[in-house]
């Protein structure tokens, strides 16, 4: 009998561990990581362009071209443009580009703390951008941060 009721303590036991490992989730914190070093290094080593007002309408830095000092390159692995543009008025905005070669792509607005404040998927060609919500593009930004 001593045996039954143990044994009945010790499922309960574990079924108790077990629901309560169940409700309380754990809530993984991501920190952002940092771009200041390539923010720093665009300000230095940059061109000076303009960001085009169709980008910016839809990530609310306004409705007229932005001044911005950028630099890209292409990468071989993945045949994609990267561009890193960081405004001239507000260094805090800064827009991270990955397109295709046929000017299609995403666009991230960030700061040089790294943080995704908003999206946009672009057309070039057409000049159309629409926002794309944080938890579609999270991932994608954090790999083209790495």
């Amino acid at each position: 009998m001593k045996r039954i009721l143990f044994l009945i303590n010790l499922f309960s036991a574990t079924a108790m561990i077990a629901v309560r490992a169940q409700t309380n989730e754990s809530k993984t914190v991501v920190t952002p990581k940092p771009i200041s070093g390539i923010v720093s290094y665009v300000l230095q080593k940059g061109s000076t362009e303009n960001a085009e007002a169709y980008l910016l309408k839809p990530l609310n830095l306004g409705n007229q071209d932005l001044p911005v000092v950028q630099d890209g390159w292409r990468t071989r692995n993945d045949g994609m443009n990267h561009l890193v543009a960081v405004s001239k008025n507000k260094n805090s905005d800064v827009l991270i580009f990955l397109f295709n070669d046929n000017d299609m792509g995403v666009c991230w607005l960030t700061s040089p703390k790294g943080e995704l404040r908003c999206a946009v998927k672009f057309a070039r060609a057409t000049h159309t951008a629409e926002i794309v919500p944080n938890e579609k593009v999270a991932k994608s930004f954090e790999l083209e941060k790495t």
